[in-house]
């Protein structure tokens, strides 16, 4: 189970090493919301989701088909979420091949509420960041293929807020 956590924790340790290389991507790519405007989202269901009143975040535990988990639709998928949800200060999402994994998934903060074979059916997860000493910004982290290594997009600064 920690594995998951672990899996998570160090995708995200690649990504602030990357962010510290200000003269080039490092090992991830740049594109942003914008370039991917109007493209259809696929399908997905949110299993489960964990709210946090301060800051205002949300961890989603989604899942999508696996034949639908490619970089564009991801990437659909990230900007579509990060527009709902413009109000919030984070926003953490976690897709998964499998419903019934992202249904079963409970989170707390060691790694200990992850169901069996979490780690085998994560595919991707999203950082939406408005804190400037962290992953600021919109962040996608992907794995192309089981075996593979995670690939980082960061699509830029988080949304603007809405008014209210």
């Amino acid at each position: 189970m920690a594995l998951f956590f672990l899996t998570c924790l160090m995708a995200a340790l690649n990504l602030h090493a990357s962010q510290q290389n200000a003269e080039g991507t490092g090992d991830r790519e740049r594109d942003t919301c914008a370039a991917h405007a109007g493209e259809p989202v696929p399908e997905y269901r949110i299993g489960s989701q964990y709210s946090k009143p301060s800051p205002n975040s949300i961890h989603l535990f989604l899942s999508m088909h696996r034949g639908d988990i490619t970089r564009d639709n991801l990437i659909a998928l990230v900007c579509k979420l990060t527009e709902e949800n413009a109000d919030e200060e984070d926003l953490y999402v976690h897709v998964f091949d499998s419903y019934k994994i992202a249904s079963r998934f409970t989170f707390i903060p060691l790694g200990n509420g992850e169901p069996a074979g979490a780690d085998r059916s994560l595919r991707a997860f999203f950082i939406f960041s408005r804190d400037p000493g962290e992953a600021y910004g919109l962040t996608l982290h992907w794995l192309p293929k089981k075996g593979q290594e995670w690939e980082h997009i960061y699509l830029g600064p988080p949304p603007p807020r809405p008014p209210h």
